[in-house]
């Protein structure tokens, strides 16, 4: 009988235990989800953080941790790839934080937020399955690694000394030098009535060449032909990339215009010029955003909004494109006054001639 006794009494608190787990469990848990940088480059290896805290007496005996990862990450030696739910085992006890790194390596360019992870556990029975849903706060950039742009980095180096050559050539109305006696190549605009009633001669303002000539890169995405593939595309933003690094350490401001949409909404993305070290992380932000299978609108549509703008930047186009149109709408550009040159991708099977533009640079991809 007092067996009996006994045995009731074990069953009974530990039935009175698992009414307490179920209803007490998740009190005082929390789960957080953290990369261990806010961006890495492709190739990279970095690592997810993964944190449980549990602030109360009650101990989570076993809890399974469960979240999406991104599409452009594999787990290291774990067989996980990316667009799958990874699930981690947990033990906490009372008043307890564990924290685990889950190694990957960032495969391509990206942009990704875990915005939630659930945990799950069961009673001590087993008999009823506890999920909660915790909110994270997760965020990653893989930016475009602009190493990997092959042989086309001489020809990018030229394009850059193009920049700063043509930069010295224009003046700016803002860095007042002088004046000097006017000649039949200066501008009616330039004259200096003043001077030229006070000495008798005709004479004109002479200024300082700008050091902030700005310079935007032009991303055109429209779909031309069955070769414009997957790979071809990130090599045009690879080689925006190297650009981008290129004019951003020699001072230049930079800007970027695209018609491709942004993989995070698909707003239309573009960066305004802008100079400085932070410049170039926003364009990497940005590079890495580019949702190639998406497009805001057509190129030609873009190009004809810059020509109309009083702009007076020097363009990079960056296109897979060489159709008449594009050519005509790069003329007008041009004709405006303003430094154009064009980044041709050709794919190497492709025997059709290239198009013929003043400072056009061919990189053929394989």
């Amino acid at each position: 009988m007092l067996i009996l006794l006994m045995l009731s009494a074990v069953v009974l608190l530990t039935w009175l235990t698992g009414k307490v787990y179920i209803r007490r469990w998740s009190r005082g848990l929390s789960v957080g989800l953290r990369f261990g940088a806010p961006h890495y480059c492709e190739g990279d290896h970095g690592y997810i953080a993964e944190t449980v805290t549990n602030k109360k007496l009650l101990p989570l005996w076993w809890g399974s941790m469960e979240y999406h990862l991104p599409p452009f990450i594999t787990l290291d030696g774990g067989g996980y790839h990316g667009n799958a739910d990874f699930r981690d085992s947990f033990s906490v006890f009372s008043f307890e934080q564990v924290e685990r790194r889950v190694p990957f390596k960032a495969e391509s360019r990206g942009y990704y937020r875990i915005g939630s992870a659930e945990m799950l556990t069961h009673d001590i029975f087993f008999s009823s399955r506890l999920i909660r849903r915790y909110d994270t706060d997760a965020g990653l950039y893989v930016y475009p690694d602009p190493r990997r742009v092959g042989g086309f980095e001489p020809d990018f180096r030229r394009i850059t000394g193009e920049i700063i050559k043509r930069r010295h050539y224009i003046e700016d109305e803002y860095q007042f030098r002088g004046i000097r006696d006017y000649t039949t190549r200066d501008s009616i605009r330039r004259v200096n009535w003043s001077a030229t009633a006070r000495t008798g001669q005709m004479k004109v303002n002479e200024f300082n060449c700008t050091s902030s000539q700005e310079v935007v890169l032009l991303l055109d995405f429209d779909a031309h032909g069955s070769w414009d593939r997957l790979a071809v595309k990130e090599d045009l933003i690879r080689s925006a990339a190297a650009l981008a690094v290129s004019f951003c350490r020699t001072g230049i401001p930079l800007g970027v215009v695209t018609n491709a949409s942004d993989i995070a909404g698909g707003a239309r993305l573009g960066l305004p010029c802008r100079g400085g070290v932070r410049q170039l992380d926003e364009c990497m932000r940005l590079l890495a955003r580019i949702d190639t299978s998406s497009l805001t609108s057509s190129f030609g549509t873009l190009l004809d909004e810059i020509i109309r703008s009083p702009s007076q930047a020097q363009y990079v186009l960056l296109s897979f494109s060489g159709s008449d149109e594009l050519c005509g709408k790069l003329d007008a550009l041009k004709s405006s006054g303003r430094g154009v040159q064009w980044v041709y991708f050709s794919d190497k099977s492709d025997r059709g001639d290239p198009p013929r533009f003043p400072g056009l640079t061919v990189c053929e991809v394989i």
